[in-house]
């Protein structure tokens, strides 16, 4: 079956979801978190486009959402909810707005209202909007511009993936930063979840890599310029609430460096 399907195997403990749904849906749920709290900045389409595929994924987490249908989201997410307790337990709480599309029937791609939906004009054009939190109907997706954003895109596109790094982790406007304590937190959820539920500090790597498609956490530590690197970003940039349950030196004690190409998952775009 490995070699038909072309998969990798992990294994793992017997933990409620495994390992790669409680890393991405981790850091999924986070981001709908975030689309309420940022709701009057933009909201779903403004995080999504703080955390697009230049950060390492194929899609934006919320379109991600989307495309797996907010039903599917909400059971993984109230599974881990009810049944873990570790430091990050608050981010599988959904939020109030996607229950109610939920209970509306509104759960995405596959039934075309959700986060997302298309409409065609009356001239017959295909128009994308997003669920306004706030106002709770739909708009136009707004194209936004974030210095830091076209900056990366512009090194990525002739390859200098280390001007387009610098220039996340030197930014300091409010969407860099957040940009940045996803990266960081999602690292760290990783490496900390794999030394619960794993066997080897590569799995979160196999899983986030295979399974979703996603830059894998030791090697996003290779785009921050390295392990020491990136211990000086977590103590500078991510909540002392958190760092009071993570034991950093000893999470990091066995560190070693990714089997993948961090280049291969962060794109242009």
């Amino acid at each position: 079956m490995i070699k038909v399907l072309g998969r990798t195997v992990v294994e793992v403990k017997d933990y409620p979801a495994f390992l790669g749904n409680r890393i991405g849906f981790n850091f999924i749920n986070e981001a709908l978190i975030n689309a309420e709290k940022y709701k009057y900045s933009g909201g779903i389409d403004y995080i999504d486009a703080i955390l697009g595929p230049f950060t390492g994924r194929a899609m934006a987490p919320l379109v991600t959402a989307n495309y797996v249908g907010l039903d599917v989201h909400k059971a993984i997410v109230d599974n881990l909810y009810i049944n873990t307790d570790d430091y990050s337990h608050n981010s599988f709480k959904l939020p109030g707005y996607v229950e109610e599309l939920v209970q509306d029937g509104k759960l995405g791609r596959k039934s075309n209202g959700g986060l997302y939906r298309n409409i065609i004009h009356d001239s017959g054009m295909k128009i994308h909007q997003v669920y306004d939190i706030e106002s709770k109907n739909y708009r136009d997706i707004v194209k936004y511009s974030f210095p830091f954003v076209e900056s990366m895109i512009k090194s990525l596109r002739i390859g200098d993936y280390d001007r387009a790094f610098y220039t996340l982790i030197n930014n300091r406007s409010v969407e860099a930063e957040l940009c940045m304590e996803f990266i960081l937190k999602y690292i760290l959820y990783s490496l900390k979840t794999t030394a619960l539920v794993g066997y080897d500090i590569h799995a979160a790597d196999d899983v986030m890599a295979t399974g979703f498609n996603w830059c894998p956490p030791l090697a996003m530590i290779d785009a921050l310029f390295g392990v020491e690197n990136f211990k000086s970003l977590v103590k500078e940039r991510i909540n002392n609430n958190i760092l009071e349950n993570i034991d950093l030196e000893l999470l990091l004690s066995n560190f070693e460096q990714s089997r993948y190409d961090f280049r291969k998952f962060v794109k242009a775009k």
